[in-house]
């Protein structure tokens, strides 16, 4: 049976139905037991499998993205635009390295908890994913442009386009190191507690400005899922 899906979203979600259904069979049975944590090993090893690849796609586009800014900057040479300085203390590599760390333990810490299976990031094909970085590096110049322009840059599209939501999760998992759904999943502990021992057939939970969705698809993932809506 086809079950529609319920996100109000459009973009790169192109795995809504799935998680719709997902959800609709979970929402039938009733109150579910609590996931059993996977042996400790396995789950470490899976966790990594699935994260260490994406971390690095990201932080190799962020490091072309500096070395491009770098040129720019040099191409410009008198006419480029003053680069904003500060003389406060700001984390240097080695802290926001360990800070990325110390998040992906609790994300792992999570996992192996039960409160959220092994994430599936859904960054889709390696196809998607090189077309998806294409527009981000398609968008650079534009960028760069804006900047010079009127100091700060704005995205393509005004992120109300398909082509701007298909940039957007690409570019912000540029600028946090490949971090943002990791970030984004250390909200679900307090909906796992909010929602456990209840019937998720009675639970709804509203995302206003969902973006692509990718909240809800972690979501999803939780042992009690609620009615999503976006």
């Amino acid at each position: 049976m086809h079950v529609p899906p319920c996100f109000g979203c459009k973009g790169p979600l192109d795995y809504s139905a799935e998680i719709e259904t997902r959800l609709a069979s979970s929402r039938a049975s009733g109150p579910v037991p609590e996931m059993a944590p996977e042996p400790s090993i396995i789950t470490r090893l899976a966790y990594t499998i699935s994260q260490l690849p994406r971390v690095v796609w990201y932080l190799g586009h962020g490091l072309a993205l500096r070395q491009l800014a770098e040129a720019a900057w040099r191409n410009n040479g008198p006419k480029a635009r003053r680069r904003p300085r500060t003389n406060a203390p700001v984390p240097d590599h080695g802290r926001l390295y360990a800070d990325m760390a110390k998040l992906f333990l609790q994300d792992l810490a999570n996992v192996e908890s039960g409160i959220y299976p092994i994430p599936a990031d859904h960054d889709g094909s390696l196809l998607t994913l090189v077309s998806r970085s294409r527009l981000f590096f398609e968008d650079l110049p534009e960028i760069h442009r804006r900047r010079e322009v009127r100091g700060h840059s704005f995205q393509s599209g005004s992120r109300l386009t398909d082509e701007s939501a298909e940039r957007y999760d690409t570019q912000v998992e540029v600028l946090l190191n490949g971090t943002a759904n990791a970030m984004g999943r250390q909200a679900l502990p307090q909906l796992h507690e909010l929602f456990a021992g209840r019937d998720q057939r009675h639970l709804h939970l509203l995302d206003i400005g969902c973006g692509t969705g990718r909240f809800l698809d972690f979501v999803a993932g939780l042992a009690t899922p609620p009615n999503c809506r976006a």
